[in-house]
């Protein structure tokens, strides 16, 4: 299809599609429900604005007269024949029963959006009037951003839907990050969807052959979805039960703070006892030593007695021989005691280094267990401020997807007029936005022989194969 012919057949069905679409929702009001405004915007391919106009819907319950409110150049019935009456941004009609419409030029060429479109060949910027014809690597970057010109209201509520269509005999290795692609025949649709109160850029690119391209159309529409979730009820049980399980957690923390702290005192004592314990096994050890030392020093300077015991025993005076056998007698028990408490000495000086390092241990383990008992302590706080964090959760999940939801499905806004604040009773409004487009590049024709003009005469002769051009 010719470019021309396919925008035509493009802006009807354009026009005849949102003209046949009802307000969901209007409240009726009188004879008349609450009107429809459709924006119409043409642009160049950079995106600035050469034309806009609004379609303006009724839905009449009786036959009767309208006034409505616009700024415009002029005004144009699409419904009857009868003539609008427009003076001082007020037009007023007599409209039959059912849907009327009619159109206005607006004076004011300007959109809530400013969409700017710039356009790169082979990584090299160019302008659009120059890109028709064109090969190579082609680049399209939409920017979508507020008009400052205007209000929140439109940015901050209305969905824009991009829309875009590549020949596949002009196109190939397209990509467009972030759109939806499609097949339509021959053709690439590629559409981007742009949330209310973003400000954002969208690039298509692609490999292009003799560039040629149907206009680019931006929709505007007040996203209205009736979302229900089903299963936001069991999410919220779900989370009642993480937020009791993280109670009871709290509470098992807090015991196991105590204990810990029950523990960490009683060992505090143990390492403090143990000093003592070293203390004063440290001085029986030392009484052991002297003791064991002192009776050795007895038995070595006993000893020239015990060889004059010894002699005396075999004296025939039956007393000496009993003096001299006990004084032998207790001398070998000072021997064996001298023995046992170098023994004892021996094996206590073991006891006391055991006793020294079970205290060392002690203390060792008292250091250590301050900082298990710190981490313990630090646990306890970190599981309270999950607690307190996390409390009431499920009602925050509800208002957080509550507030999401709102944000795309307008709950509870209703549209005020984009052509006059004195339009009170507006139920839909609605923008269609295109660019021109790109024509196929003109290829030069080649030029045809002129033949000269023949008298009656050369005629005649041609006609029988006898003229001769000079």
């Amino acid at each position: 299809m010719h470019m021309k012919t396919a925008k035509r057949a493009i802006s009807m069905g354009l026009v005849l599609l949102l003209l046949g679409s009802t307000a969901a929702g209007a409240a009726a009001s009188g004879e008349r429900q609450g009107k429809e405004e459709t924006i119409y915007a043409v642009t160049d391919n950079s995106g600035n604005v050469n034309n806009l106009y609004a379609v303006n819907s009724f839905e009449l319950q009786t036959a009767g007269e309208i006034t409505d409110y616009g700024d415009y150049s002029s005004v144009r019935n699409l419904t009857t024949t009868d003539e609008i009456s427009y003076t001082d941004d007020t037009a007023t009609v007599a409209a039959p029963a059912g849907r009327f419409s009619y159109q206005g030029d607006m004076v004011r060429k300007e959109l809530p959006w400013r969409i700017v479109i710039t356009y790169t060949l082979d990584g090299e910027k160019i302008d659009p009037g120059e890109l028709a014809g064109k090969s190579g690597e082609v680049e399209i970057t939409i920017s979508i951003k507020k008009n400052e010109g205007f209000g929140e209201e439109y940015f901050q509520h209305f969905t824009l839907q991009i829309s875009a269509s590549l020949d596949t005999e002009h196109f190939s290795s397209i990509e467009a990050s972030g759109a939806t692609l499609a097949n339509a025949g021959k053709n690439k649709s590629i559409t981007f969807t742009h949330l209310p109160g973003e400000e954002k850029d969208y690039t298509i690119k692609a490999e292009a052959t003799d560039f040629q391209m149907d206009p680019i159309t931006v929709s505007g529409i007040l996203l209205s979805m009736s979302i229900e979730l089903t299963g936001l009820d069991g999410l919220k049980s779900d989370f009642t039960k993480l937020t009791d399980g993280i109670g009871e957690l709290d509470d098992g923390a807090k015991e196991l703070e105590n204990g810990s702290s029950q523990f960490k005192s009683g060992l505090s004592s143990v390492a403090a006892g143990g000093s003592s314990l070293t203390e004063a096994s440290s001085g029986i050890g030392s009484g052991l030593s002297q003791a064991a030392d002192g009776l050795s020093q007895v038995i070595s300077s006993s000893g020239q007695l015990k060889t004059l015991a010894t002699a005396l025993s075999a004296s025939s005076d039956p007393q000496v021989q009993a003096l001299a056998a006990g004084y032998l007698a207790q001398l070998s028990s000072l021997e064996q005691i001298s023995s046992g408490l170098n023994q004892l000495s021996a094996g206590y000086s073991q006891l006391d280094s055991g006793i020294s390092q079970l205290v060392q241990g002690v203390n060792s383990l008292a250091d250590s267990y301050k900082k298990l008992h710190s981490g313990v302590s630090g646990l306890r706080n970190g599981i309270g401020e999950l607690k307190s964090s996390t409390s009431g959760l499920d009602t925050k999940i509800q208002d957080k997807v509550d507030d999401m939801l709102a944000e795309y499905t307008n709950s509870g806004y209703t549209p005020t007029s984009f052509l006059s604040e004195k339009n009170t009773d507006v139920a839909a409004v609605q923008f269609v936005i295109r660019t021109e487009g790109f024509e196929p590049a003109e290829k030069e024709q080649p030029t045809e022989a002129v033949e000269p003009e023949l008298n009656f005469w050369q005629k005649l002769l041609k006609l029988f194969g006898l003229y001769q051009e000079a």
